[in-house]
């Protein structure tokens, strides 16, 4: 059996399948074609593919706005009447798939889990089932296409949460970062057996990790000058890299706690990514004038589009007309008071028993009154780390540029989550200082 595999540069060809994929398909000879992760938006190409007589089936989860073409054969969570199998993505879709036709391993169920952990999916129903096997599989295999991305060591023990930190980010590094790098040599290093290439494509993927870092701290500085007060940011410019606006996105959300959208202008477009924590997106975008629009398509806190420039001063206006009639103001805490002698590795140990952890089934944020004994550590330009003296939580890792030395000499309260891979001490990933 002949197959072939291709993923778009999601910069020069978005993120569907387009007209000349289908075409090329067609004229290497392809019969079948399989759609995992897009499909639903692709009604022209699509249709295209069937008219050469092709077989076509679509595993996707995005929001589905119409029917496909008939013929299409499609697997989609919203069509599956079990809530078990609900909010899955379409990697896990896949691995559930292969699972019901007898083809499932270790292996495939650690990349369905970090597929899973990858796009933000809630971990419970059937995702929570494939990344507590997928974690399980990579803690007791050597899969060395995870093991090199690590640096696995006696110390390391996989977790969703090491999954979305350490692996993710790097893997989509590959795609966000697709001037530099072709994301389908992805495919290749997931399924060789080489040691050699597994060993120097990792060493790549930390490089272009490296300069993805460097340019996204960049473009975070230039829209860090360019917010505003208006509810919902809209923040845009001609120099930013396409692959990297999302990252940039989310990063301004945070800071502002609004939703907000970072863009590239293009001579007659404008084309980028929102991010949202506490609205929203696909309510917001569904009340907007469909006519701004090239491309549109998303989750609720996760939406990508593509905005004609003629419509660009409607869109905005029209955004910020809307967001007027939401209430972001801070709500009171939303977390539990601790202290610290409250932490030890037992207590760690039986936080444990609740994994796998992450979107949809997080440890509470909590709030403890800072500790009187401390050092201050640079992390290399990433932010600081405290170091406790006397106390039984060994440091808190402050990710940000915004605070300064003094205002974590002054702050009373630490508002933060613990850090669950830390093995040796216990850590605490710092939110807020007050």
């Amino acid at each position: 059996l002949e197959y072939g595999y291709y993923i778009p540069n999601r910069i020069k060809e978005g993120y569907g399948l387009s007209i000349r994929t289908v075409q090329l398909a067609h004229e290497k000879g392809y019969k079948d074609l399989l759609l995992v992760d897009n499909g639903v938006k692709s009604h022209e190409a699509i249709q295209m593919a069937l008219d050469f007589g092709m077989s076509v089936a679509v595993v996707d989860h995005h929001l589905m706005e119409e029917a496909l073409p008939n013929g299409t054969l499609l697997v989609h969570p919203d069509r599956i009447e079990d809530p078990y199998f609900h909010t899955m993505s379409a990697g896990g879709l896949m691995a559930t798939l292969a699972e019901g036709m007898g083809l499932s391993d270790d292996y495939i169920d650690a990349l369905a889990a970090l597929s899973t952990v990858a796009d933000v999916m809630p971990l419970w129903g059937k995702n929570r089932e494939l990344v507590r096997r997928g974690v399980q599989a990579l803690e007791k295999n050597q899969f060395l296409q995870f093991d090199y991305l690590v640096k696995r060591n006696s110390y390391t023990e996989y977790s969703a949460e090491l999954l979305a930190f350490q692996v993710s980010p790097k893997i989509n590094s590959i795609g966000r970062m697709g001037d530099f790098a072709n994301i389908n040599t992805a495919v290749e290093y997931f399924l060789t057996d080489d040691v050699q290439v597994i060993k120097a494509y990792s060493q790549q993927v930390f490089k272009i990790n490296t300069q993805r870092k460097e340019l996204g701290k960049q473009l975070q500085e230039n829209a860090k000058n360019k917010i505003t007060d208006h509810k919902i940011q809209i923040i845009s410019d001609e120099n930013y890299h396409e692959g990297l606006v999302g990252i940039v996105a989310n990063h301004i959300a945070q800071a502002t706690g609004k939703p907000s959208i970072i863009l590239k202008e293009y001579d007659d477009h404008y084309k980028g990514s929102a991010r949202s924590h506490n609205v929203s997106l696909q309510e917001i975008f569904s009340q907007l004038d469909p006519s701004y629009f090239r491309a549109m398509g998303g989750h609720d806190f996760a939406y990508g589009m593509t905005v004609e420039k003629s419509s660009f001063e409607e869109f905005k206006d029209s955004l910020y007309s809307l967001m007027e009639k939401y209430d972001l103001s801070n709500k009171e805490f939303d977390g539990i008071d601790v202290f610290d002698f409250e932490f030890n590795r037992a207590t760690m140990n039986e936080l444990k028993n609740f994994e796998p952890l992450g979107e949809g089934i997080k440890l509470p944020l909590m709030r403890m009154q800072m500790p009187e004994d401390f050092k201050i550590v640079r992390l290399n330009g990433h932010g600081y780390k405290i170091m406790f003296q006397n106390s039984n939580i060994h440091a808190g890792l402050l990710f940000t540029q915004e605070a300064k030395e003094d205002e974590i000499n002054r702050a009373k309260y630490l508002i933060f989550r613990l850090n669950m891979q830390s093995t040796r001490n216990i850590e605490v990933y710092v939110e807020e200082l007050i």
